[in-house]
């Protein structure tokens, strides 16, 4: 696997943990505010795996790009 599909990866599960935290915690009305401190904790999962995803991709000199193209392709 090369490293734009690791990262590609990597960014679908974080995409789709914040599909299903937002399909448990967003209502029409919003977030109910009972509900509110889970709904964040549970998203700053999402919001750490994103900067680390990002991170790591400068670190291994990856375009978003290319991330992006290898969506395009695949």
């Amino acid at each position: 696997m090369t490293g734009e599909r690791v990262f590609e990866a990597l960014t679908d599960c974080a995409d789709e943990l914040e599909g299903e935290i937002v399909a448990r915690y967003v209502h029409a009305d919003g977030v109910h505010p009972a509900m509110q401190h889970k709904y964040d904790r549970d998203m700053q999962t999402v919001i750490d795996a994103r900067l680390a995803i990002d991170t790591l991709r400068q670190a291994a000199g990856v375009r978003v790009i290319e991330v992006e193209e290898a969506r395009d392709d695949g």
